[in-house]
Order: structure tokens, then sequence, then C-alpha cells
């Protein structure tokens, strides 16, 4: 998988290479399959007979194949069990079977209790000879500093949007591609999630005919545009995202800037020319806002969520502002 490796990255692999290992590693990248991939490569050059992860050798091919009795990784996503951690100290009382490092792996570090932090801690503060740990996260400062501070913190970079955009139209027409990258937020694997998504195709066809009735209609529908909404009920969040993103292009569109939305033109320019720019800040907010209560509050109902939305767009719109 192509993954733009900046300055940082390149000086930790040339450090692994000579054979200069730090006891813990924090790999932040501001998409999750960019942390997961950057702390993965890590680890297999920390394994592979050249430290480069050549992908050949017999330590590459086990590391690939998950047979590898030194690596231990596990994964915080969605909250981790107490008895996974344990397995950490048990992992560290064995002796490397390969005669080299021993590693451990946590995916979405940001993702463990305090009570967890503090007994990964133990360890990250004495750490066993020749054991490496590697946290990867993509909400860094959710980790406490007493973590951090016992690791060397490697961040991914961003891949520029044109180059991601290019990459991507190697096996994608240009449209998808434009509008992954645009989404991405310079992460290439997270571009491929979304270009695949055949799904968030649909949530952002509903975002933009909610668009187009706010734009084209003096009095648009309620009822018409609630429907709209919960037609998407189980990817609400991104439906919230998806109408941000349009309110950002119109005023974006008004300054003739690159927009998130370059295959929807035509919405984009309806917003652009029906409502005024503090007009489009306010909705941008107002649907950012739900985007975030809807993933912090999930038990929240979806009518009504969607509703108050409404209600309050279409407070804005009318408005003379």
């Amino acid at each position: 998988m192509v993954r733009y490796i900046g300055p940082e990255e390149q000086a930790l692999y040339q450090d692994v290479q000579a054979g200069r290992l730090a006891a813990a590693y924090l790999i932040s990248a501001a998409g999750e399959e960019d942390a997961r991939q950057a702390a993965r490569e890590l680890a297999g050059r920390i394994f592979c007979q050249h430290r480069t992860a050549c992908g050949q050798c017999l330590a590459c091919r086990k590391f690939r194949d998950g047979n590898l009795p030194d690596f231990l990784e596990l994964d915080a996503k969605g909250g981790i069990k107490m008895e996974e951690v344990r397995r950490i100290p048990e992992f560290l009382s064995n002796k490397a079977m390969g005669g080299g490092a021993r590693c451990i792996l946590i995916q979405n570090a940001q993702e463990l209790t305090a009570q967890e932090q503090n007994y990964l801690l133990k360890s990250l503060e004495e750490p066993a000879e020749d054991v490496v740990f590697i946290l990867s996260a993509v909400q860094e400062e959710r980790l406490l500093p007493t973590v951090r501070s016992r690791c060397m913190e490697v961040r991914v970079r961003k891949m520029p949007r044109q180059a991601l955009a290019d990459e991507l139209k190697k096996s994608m027409s240009e449209e998808k591609a434009d509008f992954a990258a645009a989404w991405a937020a310079g992460s290439y694997g997270q571009a491929l999630k979304i270009a695949q998504d055949e799904e968030l195709a649909q949530v952002r066809q509903s975002a933009a005919r909610i668009c187009m009735r706010l734009a084209k209609k003096k009095n648009p529908s309620l009822f018409e545009m609630e429907k709209e909404a919960l037609s998407q009920e189980e990817r609400l969040e991104e439906l919230f995202y998806a109408i941000a993103t349009y309110m950002r292009d119109a005023i974006y569109f008004q300054e003739n800037l690159p927009l998130m939305n370059p295959d929807d033109r035509q919405t984009v320019a309806a917003l652009a020319q029906r409502f005024t720019k503090p007009q489009l800040y306010g909705i941008m907010n107002l649907a950012l806002e739900r985007c975030e209560r809807k993933r912090r509050y999930p038990q929240v109902r979806s009518k009504l969520i969607v509703m108050g939305l409404l209600f309050d767009i279409l407070e804005v719109k009318g408005k003379s502002v």
C-alpha cells in the first residue's frame, strides 16, 4: 500500500537499520489506517533479517502470516479487556525464541482507559531487555503524559492532496479519486476505504439532495428532508458531516478554492448562489455540532436529532444576514 513517508519516519527507519532501537515508540497519524500501517511496518523492520521489511526473508514471511512467537499485537479499538492487557507481563516473562528482539504492538492505544494505561506504564518504566513497545494512535493527546514521556514519538505525515489524488487515479476514475483524496485528510489508506465505500456514496447523495432542497426551494418540505436524512439512519454522523462539507465547499466556491466535493459542483454552486457566507458558516457549524453530538451520544433518537438540525438550519435560512 502506498503511503507518504516523511523525514521523521525516514530517520526512524535508518536508526532501525543501524540497530539503534528505543524501548518504546508512539506512532501517531491523522488517519487510523496510516497509524496502523506505519506501526506494523516498524515492527516488520525490527524483525526483518535485513531491517528493511523486505517481505522475502523468513522472518518477514512469518510476520506476514502471524507466526512470530516473539511478536504480540493487541488492538484497543472499541475497548480492550483487562485480561488482554495482562498478557503483556506474561509475554515479557518469556525469553525471545528467535534470539533477537521481542515486540509488543498496541493499535489504537488512545482507546486504553487510564487504568489500563497505568498498568502498561509499569512495563514501560522498567522495560525488559530486548523488548520494544510500539503504540499506534490517532489522538495521541488522549494518552497519559506519563505514557507519552516513555515513548519516542513519530508523527506520520499526511500525503499531499494532489499527490494522493494522482496515486488513486491509477486504480479508479478521476472523479472518484478527487473526491476520496479530498475527504481522506492525506491518508492513502483512508482514501481507499472512502473510494470503495458504496454506502458512503449513497450517504453523500442524500446530503446533496437535502442541500439542493435548501438552495432551490423557498419553503423546503421538512417532511421530505427528514425522510431523506432518516434513510441514512445507520450513518447519520457521516450524513451530517457531508452536509457540512457542502456548506464549506460553497464558501470555497465563492473564493475559487479547492473543494471537498469536486465531482458535484452543481450542488455546491447552488448553495453558493443562495446563501451568504455567514449563513453557510452557520449551517456548517450546526451540522458539525450534530455530528459530534451523535458520536458522543449514540443513544439519542435519530428523529429527534435530525428534526432539531433541520429546524435550526431553516432558522438560519430565514435570516437576512
